[in-house]
């Protein structure tokens, strides 16, 4: 089993030229969310909404290892089988996605949403296509209008878990245990939960980008502020 130094991992903002930089970043990832979220975005702008979300994207992930976000971001790499369920369900996510990245309102009533475009989906991947996934799509909608918006995503259902091996296991679509493309990644935010008194919630997310898969892992502080600090400089220096 891979191992890493706890030193070696990115440690939180503690300096006014760090903290004024990330500010500036996150100033940056409110304008790109605000355009992906504020607009109607048709086919002359969809270039422009896929650089929003890239650089988004980009922008979150490095918030998220300087703990500024409360999460953290894992590429995975999944086997064939593992690949063809989540492209399957993927293209029906990705274009309930689509059409709401086209309407004005971005928030709809979930159920009346799928409804009104029930005869579109129908002819894009047919009724048995639909009675398959469509509890998927409605957990896609609840979802993604609350969310952000930079990048589609599905709940990954309650009982993910980080495996001794640090493999992701993510129980939907019977998709089991998934490797991650970088151990390290998993590794660090076992780390955080050892020496900074964060713990991860068990519901991850699955993220689709680029054509890309990846997890997200949602993060809850176990301790206070102050009581993190003191656990923080404990570990580090080894005390």
């Amino acid at each position: 089993m891979k191992k890493i130094d706890y030193k070696s991992i990115p440690k939180p903002i503690d300096s006014a030229s760090e903290r004024k930089k990330h500010k500036k970043e996150a100033e940056k990832l409110a304008n790109y969310i605000s355009f992906i979220r504020n607009n109607a975005h048709g086919d002359g702008d969809r270039k422009l909404l896929s650089d929003a979300r890239t650089q988004a994207f980009s922008i979150l992930r490095k918030q998220m290892q300087y703990r500024l976000h409360p999460g953290y971001i894992i590429e995975i790499r999944p086997t064939e089988r593992q690949l063809f369920l989540l492209n399957s369900v993927f293209d029906f996510v990705n274009v309930v996605g689509d059409l709401i990245d086209r309407s004005v309102d971005k928030a709809p009533d979930t159920n009346s949403f799928l409804l009104t475009n029930k005869e579109y989906l129908y002819g894009k991947f047919g009724i048995n296509g639909w009675q398959k996934y469509v509890r998927f799509l409605r957990a896609f909608v609840d979802a993604y209008k609350n969310s952000d918006m930079i990048y589609t995503y599905l709940p990954g259902g309650d009982n993910c878990t980080l495996s001794a091996d640090n493999r992701i296991f993510i129980p939907i679509l019977g998709l089991g245990l998934i490797n991650a493309v970088n151990e390290r990644d998993v590794i660090i935010v076992k780390q955080w939960r050892k020496h900074e008194g964060y713990r991860y919630l068990p519901c991850f997310d699955i993220l689709k980008i680029q054509n890309k898969f990846y997890v997200k892992i949602n993060i809850k502080k176990m301790f206070s502020s102050s009581e993190k600090t003191k656990i923080f400089y404990k570990n580090f220096l080894g005390q």
